[in-house]
């Protein structure tokens, strides 16, 4: 599948694991969906990601909240408590979406809707290969000794609460104000921008 390239910073290959019991129907066509700027292995439960993301540097994780014997966002949070830089994507279905995003999910930066709409898991892969790149900057610009790392996250993670509970607050205004205006479908959009907002910033 061909798609919009990816932008210079991110012109090399993304890791990508795909973290799935061995049954999960479609995991093969990841790679397909995703299109170019990916290399995509696939690994069979926690034991497998951790294998598969040793020494890599950032790579996305992809899991389905299927997951067995333990859920998406389970294994996602005890890959960050390993203490490894991952920028985790966790696929769920419609239903289970607003009861996920009303809780703490560390290791999980992004929800993937399924089912998932033509071109929308790409359009998620390119969010998350732009994150991983972020990740490295940091990490470089704090092995260079260009900032003391605490003092850097610090002032980021002060300034994206600002811009999140400013962001979260007019969406919370539009929800109030226009609700009955809006069609279901917008409105639960609506709803998954404030849940989501919320949770980040938390």
């Amino acid at each position: 599948m061909s798609g919009p390239p990816l932008s210079p910073a991110i012109a090399a290959p993304a890791p990508v694991v795909v973290v799935a019991d061995p049954g999960y129907v479609g995991q093969e066509v990841v790679a397909d969906e995703v299109g170019e700027g990916f290399a995509v292995a696939i690994a069979a439960g926690f034991e497998e990601a951790v294998a598969a993301v040793a020494g890599v540097d950032a790579p996305i994780v992809l899991v389905p909240d299927n997951l067995e014997p333990m859920r998406g966002a389970e294994l996602l949070a005890r890959l960050e408590a390993q203490g490894l830089d991952v920028v985790g994507l966790l696929l769920a279905d419609e239903p289970d979406i607003a009861r996920l995003a009303a809780g703490a999910m560390p290791g999980v930066h992004a929800l993937v809707v399924r089912p998932l709409r033509q071109g929308a898991l790409r359009t998620h892969m390119l969010a998350a290969a732009r994150a991983r790149q972020r990740l490295l900057t940091l990490r470089a610009r704090a092995d260079r000794g260009d900032a003391d790392l605490d003092e850097l996250l610090g002032a980021l993670r002060h300034e994206l609460r600002g811009q999140l509970q400013g962001m979260v607050g007019l969406a919370g205004l539009l929800a109030e104000f226009a609700r009955d205006q809006l069609a279901p479908e917008p409105r639960e959009w609506l709803d998954r921008i404030v849940a989501s907002g919320e949770r980040t910033t938390r």
